[in-house]
């Protein structure tokens, strides 16, 4: 399935459900708003933003949003591997593989962690 409908989908999916149709489920429900009869349900909507609107809603993106910018962005070598990761979520949603999903968290820990200790010092 191409990524133009799976995308159509989902920003479908949140004009429909604001809230969110719960984590992990556009890929049980992308079908229905495609007007198909049936789907297959391994399917992500290979775009982390699109993802999180429609499992979690406007507010799971804004909570999403709102974890980032209190890392207080400044340009550092730490956060080049968290902005990898984010650019790649534009045509991606890699939060549902494990290994992907703790390195990225991990990242976001050691940037955190790093970044207060430059304060401190």
């Amino acid at each position: 399935m191409p990524r133009s409908s799976l995308w159509t989908a989902a920003f479908r999916i949140f004009i429909a459900h604001p809230f969110g149709v719960g984590p992990d489920n556009f890929r049980l429900q992308y079908g229905k708003y495609l007007g198909a009869s049936g789907w297959d349900t391994d399917v992500y909507s290979n775009n982390l933003y699109l993802e999180l609107l429609a499992g979690s809603g406007i507010l799971g993106l804004a909570a999403f949003g709102l974890m980032l910018a209190a890392k207080r962005w400044q340009f550092e070598p730490s956060c080049l591997a968290i902005a990898v990761f984010l650019v790649h979520g534009l045509v991606d949603f890699f939060l549902m593989t494990t290994p992907i999903y703790f390195a990225f968290w991990l990242l976001i820990g050691f940037s955190n962690s790093m970044s207060r200790r430059a304060v401190r010092n």
